[in-house]
């Protein structure tokens, strides 16, 4: 134990250090470098303390570093919040999209990224007085864990390959009561025919990206958005109060993204929305239908030559969105030694 926590305070030390290294362009860019133990970052989430959490996937490291949840604190400076490996009950954590709920958070466990595909989870670290408690699994039985949103008292997660031999190809939204959450027991989910099934999405790929539903955020009026990954769509879905989607509207596929990953929507009411595959972020206006493509970089790309590489989230906060790299080599993409989070200015 006391090597783990020797572990955590070098996380903590060399973020300090790294943090600095923030270099702004002329164009309002920044971009916020991660010391090489923070690599991989996925999903974002907004805190009750008003800052914005991180997810340290460490897929490109091969896992060498432990997974962890990192934070903004003033000035955009990176600081290590928990370190999953800590905790021994869990083993090896590949955690993607991030949400707050109740005070705690969870987390969307990508076991795939292991090699432990149909092993997937979601996590609880539970937090007191603004620090991490305990973490631990509510839901199993999961194939690739993604994308993760809250709303009214009710946890969505979205399996992006469910049925991947079929075609199309079925991936799900799978919905959980707060209260069912926290009974002590973990959920075992079985499939398509299991009762937390809120949506199937259908993804007609081009065998090459064999992912589907992805990204998932909500409106103010409630309606429960979901991206399609292998089909660059977006889909609306009504909601009931049991979790239970209706049938899919397809507001657009494509539209100059070659895929859709991380939803959020800003104060603004439009929903900010991450294309992985095309290096770009894009803003949507449901209200008008209308799509925006507000920051694109060649492929591939380093930030460290400014712009993005392989984004798989756009957060809107403060007049500024933040964007994780994830800086996979996938579609043209390359990694390279270089993680960090490009902040534009989004007046």
């Amino acid at each position: 134990m006391k090597t783990k926590i020797l572990n955590a305070s070098i996380l903590v030390a060399a973020a300090a250090l790294f943090a600095s290294c923030a270099a702004m362009s002329g164009n309002g860019e920044k971009v916020v470098s991660l010391p090489p133990e923070l690599r991989t970052p996925d999903g974002m989430a907004l805190g009750g303390d008003g800052n914005l959490y991180l997810s340290i996937n460490q897929l490109t490291s091969g896992f060498k570093y432990p997974s962890a949840i990192a934070r903004f604190a003033k000035g955009d400076n990176i600081e290590t919040f928990f370190v999953f490996e800590q905790n021994s009950k869990i083993g090896k954590v590949s955690p993607m999209g991030i949400v707050f709920a109740d005070g705690d958070i969870y987390v969307a466990d990508n076991q795939m990224f292991l090699g432990k595909r149909g092993k997937s989870r979601i996590l609880r670290i539970e937090v007191k007085d603004g620090k991490p408690v305990e973490c631990t699994s509510v839901v199993e039985n999961l194939q690739i864990s993604n994308g993760i949103a809250y709303r009214d008292g009710r946890i969505y997660l979205t399996d992006c390959a469910v049925d991947d031999e079929s075609y199309p190809m079925k991936s799900a939204v799978y919905s959980f009561s707060l209260a069912e959450l926290k009974s002590g027991k973990p959920v075992v989910v079985s499939g398509l025919n299991d009762p937390h099934l809120s949506a199937t999405v259908l993804t007609r790929h081009d065998g090459k990206v064999k992912f589907g539903a992805d990204g998932i955020a909500f409106d103010k009026r409630g309606r429960m958005y979901v991206a399609n990954l292998g089909e660059a769509q977006l889909l609306r879905f009504d909601v009931d109060k049991n979790g239970k989607a209706g049938d899919a509207e397809v507001l657009f596929k494509g539209r100059g993204l070659k895929s859709t990953d991380g939803l959020q929507f800003g104060e603004d009411g439009k929903l900010y929305i991450a294309d992985f595959l095309g290096n770009a972020v894009a803003r949507y206006c449901p209200e008008t239908q209308t799509i925006e493509i507000i920051k694109t970089s060649p492929i591939p790309n380093s930030p460290e030559n400014g712009g993005l590489d392989t984004p798989a989230e756009a957060f809107p906060l403060g007049g500024k969105l933040y964007i994780s790299n994830m800086n996979m080599a996938i579609g043209g993409h390359k990694t390279d030694g270089f993680e960090a989070v490009t902040i534009i200015d989004i007046k």
